[in-house]
């Protein structure tokens, strides 16, 4: 009895397997579920914990004021190269559709795996949260609404008002249904490119129903995304909701 007892012990203790997001093959846990899941658990719980501490913090604090380091070299070679890197990101987007369709269908051999999930999802969301908000200057689909609206004025107002009632509600089902693809949607070079081109049409026709500046502040579920995780960056840049392409923001420095 206590041998059937150890053996079926050991067997609940062996790890089961979880798919790594949408990327790559099946991963192994090196620890039991059970611990895995009580791990996970208790960070999820520390993080709320952290946050109601920090947030009950005294309200009679001295407020450091914002410092604008508009001038500073740095920021002013950014300002002139923001163009350029506007155009290499609209290309990063086109490389991550063609190489999709037309390219190997292993994702460890694709280039769009690699960039979309780790450089472009992973990546850029710590790097918001350092550097401000970089995806409202660098936004690949807001640079071609603006590209075409150079050639159609119209096109950049919309056909129609945003209702603002709706609020952020659209973003919010477009993000969750991101999270599903890249939970569960197991998806494959080919099937991105697909996903790109698909969001790339959304993107066009949303602009051209509610204008640009509607669709990419309460539709565009990146641009809420990013801009939430910025809200905690020492970096923010002003001036990029106007109908310009962002040249002129102004970049301030806070605690």
């Amino acid at each position: 009895m206590r041998v059937l007892n150890f053996l079926l012990g050991a067997a609940a203790l062996q790890p089961g397997a979880v798919f790594a997001h949408s990327f790559g093959q099946v991963y192994n846990l090196p620890v039991p579920v059970w611990l895995y899941l009580y791990g996970a658990a208790a960070a999820l719980a520390l993080s709320f914990l952290v946050i109601g501490v920090v947030a009950k913090g005294p309200s009679g604090a001295p407020v450091i004021p914002a410092r604008d380091i508009s001038h500073q070299w740095m920021v002013r070679v950014g300002v002139r190269v923001l163009p350029i890197l506007q155009v290499l990101c609209l290309a990063a987007l086109v490389l991550c559709i063609a190489t999709g369709l037309w390219g190997s269908n292993n994702p460890y051999g694709n280039f769009n795996m690699t960039f979309f999930w780790i450089i472009f999802v992973l990546g850029l969301a710590y790097l918001t949260a350092f550097a401000g908000n970089l995806y409202a200057l660098l936004n690949p689909w807001r640079t071609l609404t603006f590209g075409l609206a150079w050639l159609w004025p119209a096109y950049g107002r919309g056909l129609f008002n945003y209702p603002r009632a709706f609020g952020v509600w659209p973003a919010l089902l477009f993000y969750m249904g991101f999270i599903w693809l890249e939970l569960f949607g197991e998806t494959t070079p080919l099937s991105l490119a697909w996903v790109l081109l698909g969001y790339t049409l959304l993107n066009l026709l949303g602009v051209a129903l509610v204008g640009r500046r509607a669709w990419f502040t309460q539709c565009e579920f990146f641009g809420v995304y990013f801009r939430l995780i910025a809200s905690m960056a020492p970096l923010r840049y002003y001036r990029l909701q106007h109908e310009t392409a962002g040249h002129d923001c102004r970049v301030v420095l806070r605690a």
